[in-house]
Parts: structure tokens; sequence; C-alpha cells
């Protein structure tokens, strides 16, 4: 087997990790990402310092490689429409990741394949926001550009309607007993492999995800349902590639998707450690369209988000990282971020044991005693 040229648009942590997975194999790394500094940049074989919102930038770059994936979805799709239009390999395809990228086309997508989501309305002005017969309290998302809680708002009344988040999705406001979710796979070949359901508990305040434990809690029958809908959302999206999808439970135990993510993803980190074969190997062999891993898991696990503490910026400075490393099966990931800023994620880490309640207890110590900040 010869070198396989690899084009990845986004050079952050994901970026990195994938890198770390994807060279115990025949392949080329070009990373593209406008921070030269940027984690993934660090480790690529050949790296590009350019935006990937660049469309001449992107499209130079991928015209030099054998297939283009994406470590973020806020890409330039239209150059990605050009490379498949040229005869490139672009996984996820471009046609996805447009979808993905755009909240009211993905709830869309939803409700036209019959898949159980909440209901929800879309308008492109606050005026057409007014318009509408709405029930409130509603989720008012932006469209497009929001992530890790930003560009969403909980709207009591009509007079609360954000006019910065417009065009949104506003979407009926769920009782929510808890969050899942799950990584799918699938390679050109039509084979697809979904990751036993992580339980994702958030910090209430960041919105950021604080930890995730897996196996979860869900019942027998909740788990199959969700296994089968990862198989069904990313067969009807004719997706080859990665797919993240996050669920809430109601407290009637309904299953309702909230929202798709087309690449490695923040709660599949702990399959490093904790899976037959990590998310981040799952994707190279998904867009390679090599035959597709074992997800089993080996053992209960925790995933602990590690987030900068206090409010300067400034060189990072790690609290009692040589007391972590006395840990039996605790394994650290430190991004490679030099700089700390409030409520950046810096790392994570993964906790075996043999089940999910030694793990969280041993979790919660960890947390108090491990602190990622600055000196300044």
């Amino acid at each position: 087997m010869q070198s396989i040229k690899i084009g990845l648009l986004g050079g952050g942590q994901l970026a990195k990790m994938f890198i770390q997975s994807a060279v115990n194999y025949p392949v080329h790394i070009t990373c593209m990402d406008a921070d030269a500094q940027a984690p993934g940049l660090q480790l690529a074989h050949t790296r590009v310092v350019q935006s990937v919102q660049d469309y001449d930038a992107v499209l130079a770059m991928g015209l030099e490689q054998d297939v283009i994936t994406i470590e973020v979805e806020a890409v330039n799709v239209d150059a990605l429409f050009e490379l498949e239009r040229l005869g490139k390999k672009v996984y996820p395809q471009a046609r996805v990741i447009q979808t993905i990228q755009d909240k009211g086309l993905q709830k869309t997508f939803f409700k036209e394949h019959g898949l159980p989501t909440a209901a929800f309305s879309k308008a492109n002005t606050i005026e057409a926001a007014l318009a509408l017969p709405i029930e409130y309290p509603i989720i008012q998302k932006k469209c497009k550009g929001g992530y890790d809680g930003k560009g969403v708002a909980v709207v009591h009344t009509a007079d609360q309607l954000v006019p910065n988040l417009f065009p949104a999705v506003l979407e009926d406001k769920i009782s929510i007993q808890k969050e899942i979710a799950v990584m799918v796979a699938r390679n050109a070949a039509g084979e697809v492999r979904v990751f036993p359901s992580v339980e994702c508990h958030f910090d209430e305040q960041l919105h950021l995800v604080d930890y995730l434990f897996c196996p979860s809690q869900l019942s027998h029958e909740e788990e199959e349902t969700i296994q089968a809908l990862a198989q069904q959302i990313i067969t009807q999206l004719d997706m080859v590639g990665l797919l993240a999808i996050e669920f809430f439970i109601s407290p009637s135990a309904e299953i309702l998707i909230n929202e798709l993510s087309p690449r490695p993803h923040n709660s599949g980190h702990h399959t490093i450690e904790a899976n037959e074969t990590s998310q981040f190997e799952q994707h190279l062999r998904a867009i390679l369209n090599w035959p597709l891993g074992s997800t089993e898991l080996k053992q209960a696990s925790v995933m602990l988000n590690l987030i900068g503490q206090g409010s300067h910026t400034g060189p990072a400075t790690y609290v009692g990282l040589e007391n972590l490393l006395d840990l039996q099966n605790v394994f650290v990931h430190l991004y490679g971020k030099s700089i700390h800023k409030p409520h950046r994620k810096m790392g994570h880490l993964t906790i075996l044991d043999k089940s999910v309640d030694q793990a969280l207890r041993k979790a919660q110590k960890i947390k108090k005693e491990f602190i990622i900040t600055t000196n300044q």
C-alpha cells in the first residue's frame, strides 16, 4: 500500500488526536488552520497556515490530496463542492457538511425523514418570528455558527427573542431527564458501526460537558432504539465518515434527536482507551473505505473535560499533574494549548475502572486536585 495523502481542514485538538491515530498507518497528513500554533499543525506532516473559510486556500490544498476531511464544520463548503466536481474524495461529503452547518436544515432533515425531534419553527428575522403562533417558552438557536452553548438562548416571552441570533430555529422547550451522545461510522461500502451510548453531564454555567460516562444508564430497550436511530440517520444522510449524534431523553422516556456533528467529537474521547477502536481510528477507516473496527467497550469509563480555571489569560500552569500521574488507569490528554484562557478546553482525562460508580468517584477526587490555570 502506498502512502495516502489526507487533507485535514481544522487544526484543533480533534485534529491533533486524529493525526496521533492516523500516523500508525501509511498516510501523509496535510493540516490547514489559520492559527500557526494550532495543536494539529504541530503534528502534521505538512502545515498550511490559512483559514479553512478561504475558498482559494481550501481548493489549492485539496487538489494536492487523495482524500479531504474535516475536524470542524465551519469550513468553506463551496470549495468542497468544487473539489468533488473535480473528482476529489471529500468525506464527509460537501452536501452533508452543508446540511449540518445549518441547524434549520438539520431540523428539516429530521422532519422529512420522520426522525424524532422537538417541534420547531424557522424564522429569518425577529419580525417573522413575532408573526408565528409560538407557545413560549422556546429555545432560540442561531442557524449557523453556534457551538458549545453559544448561539443559543432560552426565550420565555416574545420580547426576549434575541435579534442577533437570526436566522434561527425556534424549538419547543422540552423537559430533559438525560442527555445522551452516540458516535456512528460508515464507510463508502456502506458498512456501519455504532459505539455504545454515553451519558453526558453539563456544567450549567458554562454549557459545556463537565464529564460523561459509558456505559450509560439507559435501559436495554432505550439503547437499542438509539443504536437503530444512529444507523438510520447516517444511512439516510448517505454519509461517509464519523457522525456524533446528541439525544435528549424526556422524563416520559421519549427519545428526541438534538443535533449532529459530522466529525470526531468531545463525546467520543473516552474511546481512545475504553473501546477496541477509537473514534479517531474509526474516522480514518471510514474515510479511506477500510473495514471498520470493533466498537466494543473494554471497560467502564469516565471522560472528564479539563477546563481553564480562574479569570486570567496567560501561560498555562498544571497544578497537581505529578500526583495525577501516580494514579492507575487514569489517562491524561493535554491539547498543547500553551495559553490558558478562562473556560477554555485545555485537555481531558479518561478514567477506567470496574464500574462507572468507581470511575466517577475517582473523577470527582481528581477534579478537586488537578487544576489548569495561569500564574498571570
